[in-house]
């Protein structure tokens, strides 16, 4: 018994033992791996950094700190320069605590943190930490490099906490550092935040940079404060003079004027102009002059009329300046190109950027013809450009060149270079390019697939129908991706019988699989034959092939195209069959659903649609949540959009990184009025580092612009122009927007600025941007600048459209020149590819309604019929307008028969209450109450100011009982529903103030009227419980 109680204890000892080494093994394998080697001593201080993460008493301890070896700082940047953002961070981790790095590189891993969606607060916890164990070099100028570098990012919580760092160091902010901030708030346009700012920088006596300034005056503009603005404006005039080659922008003078006019201050201004404190431009001689008219100052008019004869600088706007090229074409002009690899490329591709054909020319002879990978990189330039015959041609010599007297070979090419080849060798007819292409490497399957599929894209059949047989001839194995490559292109060039003898010929050989039923399912569906896929669909399951997503997908979108046909309502029963077979509707089905979805769309669509997205098994991805987005603008419904937006991003946690999704995102929010939305999206878009796409730019632009802001969409644009990443995508498009806001509220000037900046920036004009500046001149009179701007436009190889034209006529009819009109409506005819609309002939009939042309009016009418255009309801009340002020009320209504009865529409209100109006206006007062009575019949909406003009009328004319009778049915009196609905308070009193007039009318009509009136009043009082104090004492 005791020799088993020592065998016990023996084997306890021993395993205590056995424990306790491998305890001390791990401890020691824990220090080796994940303790700092090159920091072995412990440092006073080091407890005060971890537990308080203060900056006081620790500069001794950094004085210790061994600085990072050039290795890590070397491969940490080079990680960053080839957008390996996670190796960037991994590298970080061993070098943060190594020593101090630059604030360049540090910069570098903030980015890259944002990139890979780090959280705002974990991002500024990592500058903390780093400014905390390298307080020594955390000076301001450290701090203020970080800052403009992550301005671009417009990431405020980042922002805000390098802010916070430099607090807790104890390192006070300067000029710069204010520089950065206001530049952040102020491009997410928040003033607010702007003025503290500018506040602090003066309570701490710091002086603003000339940035600064700018930016101050452009806020103070925005917001409407005219003294901080004259102030600015002074200083920064100042601080350009004192710079050489700085100059504050011309439209700050305008902008200036304006606000002072709206603030009623335009003598402030003024003031300034005379003083040459601010320079005179002709925004702003217009501005004031204009102001001087509404408040009929004759004082300011004088003077501002004084100032512009006197000022011989005035800047007229009419020259618009001319795109040049870019100097980097001209300086790779004047190079002698060398003829190999590299550098051919890179010419031959600015060549295809230019369609330089000259300087492709030069290649070519200054070596190329000898060299035959450049002959090859010609071919594909030709190609492509479509010069075929050349490319084929230089192919010829590069194949001979190639070969070097060897059997014909051919060259080494790259898979968009053969493709280009083989559509030219389609083109010009040469099959024994083809046959050339074919011959060289038979076994490669993925070439004959390559040039089958580029044969059907360009119709040739017979062609890939012998590339196909060569195959067969040389007895190569036959894939089923190779069939189904011929099967798609019978369908591609639509011979649908021979894609239904192919697919019986794959079924017989037993070749065949999904993807053949479902590309013969497309062939169907092409010729809108909805019968044919169901019965491929028994066939697939008869042959043991289930449909799949696709299969459905296919019909699922081919039938919802189709709701003018009534076919709509079988989409969610494809659903279904969908469901019961077991396939589950994806990503793709819910993104047909929602393309589908428009105004008229019945809530039960949307419902099931957005039911189906909730229940769908994979994730939410950005292409759906686009499709999403879209479709909730299509439909009116852009408030939905941030709701569906929180829930995704919440609940599913979807990350948005596209910035296609962002565009839509920001569209969705501009059509739902919410301007804060749209920025927060763009903000985060930028804090990500994602590269806006031109689409996206515009939808930004699009959406500040068309709420109000264009000064706020214009700074944008600049911001834009002035970051590298972004420049080339801010296209003609962009600008147009700008265009169009600046041209909806009048500021002529600045439309003009804007598109001279636009060529300079050296942005080619598009017919569309042309259309805007016209667009600009005729809201603004200004139709003298219209010849210049068509001979621009037609000089740069633009031809007026459809819109230029209607343009210009509006612009004429808009001054009452119907001369000028009528001959730009000729000179628009003579251009046989244009044909005038109903637009333009409404237009037409309008300008001859303002100058009461009646004869003329009648005649363009008929023309318009002649031409087959049907007229309309607006083309009806112009003309019935028309005929009213030229007293022929009987030709009016004449007219109205004739075009109901043989356009087949019916008169709407608009058109009832022009023929009451002219009915009216003519004493035709017995056919006016014929209206009335018809209109209230009809339930159709009466015109208050048309009704109230009949009323007057009727008194006038001594018809007292019928004009109480009707008014006392237009204020619902009479147990009718009243004419003056409820309307807003202006209305309300101006309805009032009729009534009064009424009463007193009818009260001087003598002891009937007063009976009336007396009467009418009671009743009014019954209803409404009192009338004001003025209709009391009217009667």
């Amino acid at each position: 018994m005791l020799q088993n109680m020592m065998n016990g204890i023996v084997a306890i000892v021993t395993g205590i033992q056995s424990e306790l080494i491998l305890f001390a093994l791990a401890i020691a394998l824990h220090r080796f791996f994940f303790t700092d080697v090159s920091n072995k001593k412990k440092t006073p201080g080091k407890a005060i950094k971890k537990h308080l993460g203060s900056f006081n008493g620790i500069q001794e301890v950094e004085k210790n700190a061994e600085k990072p070896t050039a290795p890590l700082v070397d491969s940490c940047q080079a990680a960053y320069d080839r957008g390996d953002h996670r190796g960037v961070l991994r590298i970080w981790t061993s070098l943060r605590r190594s020593g101090r790095v630059e604030s360049a590189l540090l910069a570098c891993v903030v980015e890259s943190m944002q990139r890979l969606n780090k959280e705002s607060h974990a991002i500024a916890s990592e500058i903390r930490e780093y400014a905390v164990r390298n307080a020594s070099q955390c000076d301001v100028a450290f701090f203020n490099h970080l800052l403009h570098s992550m301005v671009k990012s417009l990431d405020v919580n980042v922002i805000n906490g390098i802010v916070d760092c430099m607090q807790s160091a104890g390192t006070s902010p300067n000029g710069s550092t204010y520089e950065a901030l206001i530049q952040l708030h102020f491009s997410t346009r928040s003033f607010s935040e702007v003025s503290v700012l500018a506040g602090e920088m003066k309570s701490k006596k710091v002086t603003p940079t000339s940035r600064t300034r700018l930016i101050l005056l452009k806020t103070a503009i925005a917001t409407g404060s005219l003294s901080q603005a004259l102030r600015y404006y002074k200083e920064v005039a100042a601080s350009s003079a004192a710079c050489p080659g700085s100059v504050v922008p011309e439209y700050l003078a305008t902008q200036l004027a304006e606000l002072a006019c709206r603030e009623r201050c335009p003598h402030l201004v003024l003031q300034e102009l005379e003083a040459s404190s601010i320079p005179v431009t002709s925004g702003a001689l217009k501005a004031l002059l204009e102001e001087a008219a509404r408040s009929r100052d004759q004082e300011l008019d004088a003077r501002v009329k004084l100032l512009a004869t006197t000022c011989c600088n005035e800047t007229s706007g009419t020259a618009l300046g001319q795109a040049t090229k870019p100097a980097s074409a001209d300086t790779m002009r004047r190079r002698d190109p060398l003829a190999a690899g590299d550098i051919a490329q890179t010419l031959l591709a600015h060549c295809a950027g230019s369609d330089d054909v000259a300087l492709a020319e030069q290649l070519y002879q200054n070596g190329g013809a000898a060299d035959s990978q450049v002959l090859v990189a010609l071919v594909r330039f030709h190609a492509e450009a479509g010069r075929f015959h050349k490319a084929c041609e230089l192919y010829d010599k590069a194949l001979k060149q190639a070969s070097s007297g060897e059997p014909t070979k051919p060259l080494s090419l790259d898979s968009r270079t053969e493709r280009c080849l083989v559509i030219a060798a389609l083109q010009c007819g040469r099959e024994d390019i083809l046959m050339t292409l074919l011959e060289g490497s038979p076994a490669e399957a993925s070439k004959y697939l390559s040039l089958i599929r580029g044969c059907a894209s360009k119709g040739s059949l017979s062609v890939a129908t012998r590339l196909f047989g060569l195959l067969q001839e040389r007895g190569i194995e036959l894939s089923v991706s190779l069939w189904n490559t011929l099967l798609d292109a019978c369908v591609e060039c639509k011979e649908f019988d021979e894609a239904a003898a192919l697919l019986k010929q794959m079924q017989g050989t037993g070749i065949v699989d999904q993807v053949s039923y479902n590309t013969m399912i497309k062939a169907y569906l092409q010729q809108g034959l909805h019968d044919g896929p169901r019965a491929l669909m028994q066939d697939m399951r008869t042959a043991g092939l289930a449909p799949n997503h696709v299969t459905y997908n296919e019909i699922i979108n081919a039938v919802a195209k189709y709701d003018r046909d009534g076919r709509r309502s079988e989409v969610w029963n494809l659903v279904e069959d969908m469901k019961s077979n077991g396939i589950a509707p994806n990503r793709i089905t819910c993104s047909i659903l929602l393309k589908t979805l428009r105004a008229k769309s019945s809530s039960a669509d949307l419902e099931r649609t957005m039911a189906l997205i909730e229940a769908m098994e994979e994730p939410m991805d950005e292409v759906l949540l686009s499709s999403l987005v879209e479709a909730c603008v299509r439909i009116g419904k852009p408030q939905v959009v941030a709701q569906k937006l929180e829930q995704y991003r919440g609940k599913k946690g979807l990350s948005i990184t596209g910035a296609h999704t962002f565009g839509s995102l920001i569209k969705a929010f501009g059509y739902a009025k919410d301007v804060n939305g749209a920025w927060r999206c763009w903000t985060e878009m930028r804090s990500q580092h994602v590269k806006p796409t031109s689409i996206t730019i515009g939808c930004m632009v699009e959406a500040v612009a068309s709420n109000g802001d264009v000064d706020g969409a214009y700074e944008l644009i600049v911001g834009l122009l002035s970051d590298e990443d972004c420049r080339e995508q801010v296209n003609a498009v962009v600008f147009g927007s700008i265009l169009k806001g600046y041209g909806r509220t009048r500021r002529l000037e600045r439309v003009i600025a804007v598109f001279g900046e636009m060529l300079v920036a050296g942005i080619e004009p598009s017919a569309a941007n042309f259309n805007a500046v016209i667009d600009a001149c005729a809201r603004n009179d200004e139709m003298h600048r219209v010849p210049a701007l068509l001979a621009d436009m037609k000089a740069r190889g633009l031809r007026p459209n459809l819109i230029t034209f209607s343009t210009i006529i509006k612009g004429f009819c808009l001054r009452g020149d119907m001369n000028s009109a009528i001959a730009s409506f000729e000179e628009m005819r003579r251009d046989k590819s244009l044909q005038a609309d109903e637009i333009v002939y409404n237009t037409l009939i309008d300008g001859c309604a303002q100058i009461g042309a009646a004869a003329e009016g009648e005649r363009i009418l008929s023309e318009m019929l002649g031409q087959g255009i049907a007229p309309s309801s607006y083309t009806l009340v112009s003309m019935v307008r028309l005929l009213g002020q030229a007293g022929r009320t009987e030709r009016a209504f004449e007219l109205t028969e004739t075009l109901t009865q043989k356009y087949r529409f019916k008169a709407n209100a608009l058109v009832k209450n022009a023929l009451m109006q002219v009915s009216v206006s003519n004493k035709h007062l017995q056919r006016a109450v014929s209206i009335y009575e018809q209109m209230l019949r009809e339930h159709l909406q009466l015109d208050p100011r048309t009704c109230q003009a009949l009323i007057r009328s009727l008194i006038a004319a001594g018809k007292q009982v019928q004009a109480v009778s009707l008014l006392r049915s237009m204020l619902g009196l009479s147990g009718t529903a009243p004419v003056f609905s409820e309307r807003p308070t202006s209305n309300a009193l101006s309805e009032e103030a009729f009534i009064n007039d009424a009463m007193k009318s009818l009260n001087a009509g003598g002891s009937e009227g007063a009976a009336l009136a007396q009467a009418l009043a009671a009743s009014i009082r019954a209803q409404r419980q009192g009338l004001s104090r003025g209709a009391r004492s009217s009667y």
